[in-house]
């Protein structure tokens, strides 16, 4: 069998994906509180703001972080000056926002989910960018859109 028929027919079984993320330098202090709102949707699937949040929330959890979420605030339509000062009631460091721009799966042969996104964090004092990352992921072999976007997150918020 040729070489490269080989590879095709392992990465069709075995599955692989496609990553690219840029980052702007190392993650926030755990020793600080965090308040995370839903992201702004700029896809045509429901809720992919909401969903993109509420896997950042997983993971910073999960990681050890102090998080107030307000994803379930209806905080989308709010501006950036607004999500701020609401941010600042609750005491907290950083306000952690974003934009999801893909949040579907691709048409084709192979059905693919495509995730692409942008996470930043202000800190409160400063009213500054702390941190900020953008990522895509787009998986083969069989992975769920969820899978695929927690992996692309968990490797932004790395």
């Amino acid at each position: 069998m040729h070489t490269l028929v080989k590879l095709a027919l392992l990465l069709s079984l075995f599955g692989c994906s496609a990553s690219t993320i840029s980052t702007s330098g190392p993650f926030l202090s755990k020793k600080g509180k965090i308040v995370l709102v839903s992201f702004d949707n700029f896809t045509d699937t429901s809720q992919a703001g909401k969903r993109a949040a509420n896997i950042v929330e997983g993971i910073l959890l999960s990681k050890g972080y102090s998080v107030i979420s307000l994803i379930n605030k209806n905080t989308e339509s709010l501006s950036l000056a607004k999500k701020v000062q609401l941010a600042k009631k609750y005491n907290a460091n950083y306000l952690i926002f974003g934009a999801v721009s893909e949040w579907r799966y691709k048409a084709g042969i192979d059905v693919e989910p495509a995730v692409s996104l942008s996470i930043k964090a202000i800190n409160l004092k400063t009213h500054k960018i702390a941190w900020s990352s953008t990522g895509s992921n787009s998986d083969k072999g069989g992975a769920s859109l969820g899978v695929s976007a927690q992996k692309l997150i968990n490797s932004m918020i790395d």
